[in-house]
């Protein structure tokens, strides 16, 4: 197959996606204007299909599929007619980091009972810690608050219930490195919890440009 066709199927990909993913983002911009949603729906679809393209440059790999897909599972749960709750960014995240690091999830693995506890515990855990900053002014990363109505004890249970899931050695056949990427987006979220954006500038400036 040459480049040519490759790219006319590709587009045709994306318009099928496009489709798709406007249906499911007009009624959560209703109040936004006139076609708000298909015109960020489009954005989303240029961005994904440019970001495959660079993909498929660096390293070979066909990814527009799965990033759509995943884009499109994602917006499906943020459907009122649907009985769930709706997804927070970090399993898409998760998941989008995992793809383009070449680690496709195939149907199989998204009904795998171990790869479905692992997508709650880290909706979960990353809903509770948003609520959690969301309902504090934190000052350092010790904890220290000045108001907070949100128990970190569930948090804490569902954290180490994650942790054993990554970390053990079970022969569950889901990609140790996959589990890996799931914790580290939870982590990224614990961080932001718990340390002010003082702190976390701090750190970064530390190591981005501080000699170690």
């Amino acid at each position: 197959m040459n480049k040519g066709n490759h790219s006319f199927m590709d587009l045709e990909i994306v318009q099928v996606a496009y489709t798709k993913m406007s249906k499911l983002t007009t009624p959560l911009c209703v109040n936004e204007g006139y076609n708000v949603g298909g015109r960020l729906t489009g954005i989303l679809c240029r961005t994904l299909y440019q970001l495959s393209m660079d993909a498929m440059e660096a390293h070979g790999g066909d990814i527009l599929q799965p990033l759509l897909h995943a884009w499109e599972m994602w917006l499906m749960t943020w459907q009122e007619e649907v009985d769930i709750m709706p997804q927070s960014e970090a399993v898409l995240l998760a998941t989008i980091t995992n793809i383009f690091a070449n680690r496709l999830v195939s149907e199989e693995l998204l009904s795998h009972p171990q790869y479905k506890r692992l997508t709650e515990l880290t909706d979960r855990i990353c809903r509770y810690l948003y609520q959690f900053q969301d309902k504090k002014v934190p000052d350092d990363c010790k904890g220290n608050t000045k108001s907070s109505n949100i128990t970190t004890v569930e948090i804490e249970s569902n954290m180490q219930e994650l942790l054993h899931l990554v970390l053990k050695k079970s022969g569950d056949g889901i990609n140790s490195k996959i589990k890996q990427t799931f914790l580290a987006v939870t982590k990224s979220y614990y961080y932001t919890a718990y340390c002010s954006p003082t702190t976390i500038n701090i750190h970064m400036d530390k190591v981005l440009f501080q000699r170690v």
